[in-house]
């Protein structure tokens, strides 16, 4: 079980999820669904840069150094 006891509860958001969205359909627009595959992308490249970057910093990439001035050396492009 997870601490604190609460976030065990979680497991019943798709459940209520579900029986809200049964009683009020949801209409998605082509721009909106445009829209969230965009959003999506921008993110997944924000956080692909996230991760090399940090693992720049804790030298778990090989030939990288484990100091910030070195990350810095290889963020000029």
């Amino acid at each position: 079980m997870a601490h604190p006891w609460w976030v065990n509860l979680l497991i019943a958001v798709p459940f209520f999820s579900y029986v809200f969205w049964q009683r009020a359909s949801i209409s998605f627009t082509r721009n909106h669904l445009l829209a969230a595959a965009l959003f999506a992308a921008s993110f997944g490249v924000v956080e692909g840069t996230v991760v090399v970057y940090l693992r720049a910093v804790l030298g778990a990439t090989a030939g990288y150094s484990t100091s910030l001035s070195g990350v810095a050396q290889f963020s000029d492009v």
